[in-house]
């Protein structure tokens, strides 16, 4: 899953996205660092708990960056 991020992300920064591609994976690292840590201060039961949502919610943002370019800021010329 790891290698299908990175090779979307490449894909979606050479598309005009820039650095706003590495958004999605650095969002949706820290999104499971937060929860994993709440759930072992807060010494939960984590054994039923599947974190693979976040990796399709990765994916799925990175596919929509790759398939629809950027939208130029159209600004009145003065």
């Amino acid at each position: 899953m790891l290698l299908i991020e990175i090779i979307l992300t490449i894909i979606a920064f050479n598309r005009g996205w820039r650095w706003y591609s590495v958004l999605p994976g650095v969002g949706g690292f820290c999104l499971g660092f937060g929860i994993g840590f709440c759930i072992g201060f807060l010494d939960l039961d984590a054994s039923g708990i599947n974190f693979i949502f976040l990796d399709v919610i990765v994916v799925i943002i990175l596919l929509y960056m790759c398939i629809v370019p950027p939208k130029k800021d159209v600004s009145p010329s003065a």
